[in-house]
């Protein structure tokens, strides 16, 4: 079916995209027990839309095709300089952690399919749910040659609201040429799968055992807080409602007058209720800055020299 088809296709470029950047990651990772290899294809995704959103703001390029792939052929470049460069240790790394690279692909694609059966209980971009703005974003910057992009709601103004995630997606859409309706759920799978992985890669990168690297993924991805536990443990399971997750922190006057209204949502709440929101989008990206953060955080030395100088690798600790 087309749907299959437009979900092998984004999985595709989502993974080449992630294989091409792995040498520049790798080479800026070097403490890290999988070299950054869970964080690759966040890091690419990044990389190729900066490039794509420069470009189309300094009215160099209008968004589009050509200019992520530029982005994309620029961020390969730079890749295929440090793969060559360090070359004898990135084939030993390759060739000595198979199995470790390969698990962490198989999660990746495990994880997106668990998150595209979840989508698919409620595909629909309607009026009543605040996906009709995210999609209205997407769409808006997906037809915006030059940055900022105009308003979907205001003709003539420029988007008032936080939109480089959005960017980031329509850059991907770019690459995965796929009806936007569908690529809007495939690339909300898409994104926590993403997130889920940067998750296992901060599990696994700190204790350097794969077991940690579920108990992070699961810990972040699926634990927000304990109130559907205590739903079912006082009986609510066939009235559960999973909405109050997200507002347990609703304080009440004496005579029931709402004092304060604080909104606690997390990502599985999120992912039920089907945002493609801004914060949505960042939780991969904030992942892998903590990832990278981890990485400097092992450093020997200090201050840019953390940066710059690598430390014995611990790739095989």
């Amino acid at each position: 079916s087309m749907t299959l088809g437009a979900i092998v296709y984004l999985w595709l470029v989502t993974t080449l995209l992630g294989f091409v950047a792995f040498p520049l990651v790798f080479t800026a990772a070097g403490r890290l027990r999988d070299r950054g290899w869970a964080i690759s294809k966040v890091i690419a995704l990044v990389l190729v839309t900066y490039v794509s959103w420069l470009l189309s703001s300094l009215k160099v390029m209008p968004f589009g095709p050509a200019s992520v792939g530029l982005g994309a052929g620029l961020v390969a470049l730079a890749s295929a300089f440090f793969a060559w460069r360090n070359r004898a240790e990135l084939f030993a790394f390759l060739r000595g952690n198979r199995r470790l690279l390969f698990g962490l692909e198989g999660f990746f694609l495990a994880a997106f399919a668990v998150f595209l059966l979840i989508v698919a209980l409620n595909p629909d971009i309607n009026p009543d749910s605040e996906r009709f703005m995210d999609y209205a974003l997407l769409n808006g910057i997906d037809r915006t040659d030059y940055f900022p992009p105009t308003d979907p709601w205001l003709s003539g103004r420029t988007m008032n609201y936080y939109y480089y995630g959005y960017i980031m997606m329509a850059a991907l859409h770019k690459l995965a040429v796929i009806p936007l309706p569908l690529f809007f759920n495939l690339a909300l799978a898409l994104v926590y799968a993403l997130f889920t992985l940067t998750c296992f890669g901060m599990g696994l990168n700190l204790t350097g055992r794969a077991a940690y690297g579920w108990l992070a993924a699961f810990a972040l991805m699926f634990i927000g807080n304990l109130d559907g536990f205590l739903q079912i443990v006082r009986g609510k399971f066939y009235a559960f409602d999973f909405f109050h997750g997200a507002r347990v922190l609703v304080q009440e006057a004496a005579d029931g007058k709402i004092l304060d209204y604080p909104i606690n949502e997390f990502p599985f709440f999120s992912l039920m209720w089907g945002d493609l929101h801004a914060y949505v989008i960042a939780y991969p990206v904030n992942l892998a800055i903590l990832n990278l953060i981890l990485n400097l955080s092992l450093a020997a030395a200090r201050g840019a020299r953390a940066v710059f100088f690598r430390a014995p690798s611990l790739s095989r600790a």
